[in-house]
């Protein structure tokens, strides 16, 4: 089979909220709808990318799952507190004042993972944040919310299908997050 037959799985790395949490940004996302417009991001499927991976074939997947196997990061907190919107991608999101060096470390062990098993590392800096709302025309009059306090325990792979009704994603696998036993 050539290169190009490989079968390849659209995947990306979350932190996916339990559903609690998810209906606390839902909240936002509903709030904002008239004065924002644009199209809500169903409930179920509100999450923070930590990782977009892309097409991946299956020794690829393989390798990454090896590698993240060894990753250790301590559970952290995060306490959404900022609503934003981004004219380009015409996206309204949740994001912190401060994030957790946890956090940043996790994101940056999961790019390591990626340019150990040959994928293309995303050359921006990370950005915490969790979309809401997609083509919307304007950001909110607000920017401070009541914060959305979120313990993270563990994060996800996760496969993402394209269809005409939206996207549709499936948690593949998920790490416990741990700290380091040194």
């Amino acid at each position: 089979m050539s290169e190009a037959e490989i079968p390849r799985q659209r995947l990306f790395f979350a932190l996916w909220p339990e559903v609690a949490i998810q209906q606390r940004m839902a909240y936002w996302a509903e709030r904002c709808a008239k004065s924002c417009g644009g199209k809500r991001v169903p409930e179920a499927n509100i999450h923070l990318t930590l990782a977009f991976l892309g097409g991946v074939a299956p020794e690829q997947r393989g390798c990454l799952e090896a590698v993240v196997d060894e990753v250790t990061v301590a559970p952290f907190e995060l306490s959404l507190d900022r609503i934003g919107y981004w004219s380009r991608s015409r996206a309204l999101w949740l994001s912190t004042t401060h994030t957790s060096p946890e956090l940043l470390e996790l994101a940056m062990a999961l790019r390591a993972a990626m340019s150990v098993c040959g994928l293309k590392v995303e050359e921006r800096p990370f950005r915490t944040h969790l979309t809401l709302r997609r083509r919307a025309h304007r950001g909110p009059r607000f920017r401070e919310i009541d914060p959305i306090v979120w313990h993270a325990t563990n994060f996800a792979l996760v496969a993402s299908e394209t269809h005409p009704e939206g996207a549709r994603y499936q948690v593949l696998r998920r790490w416990r997050l741990v700290a380091s036993s040194e």
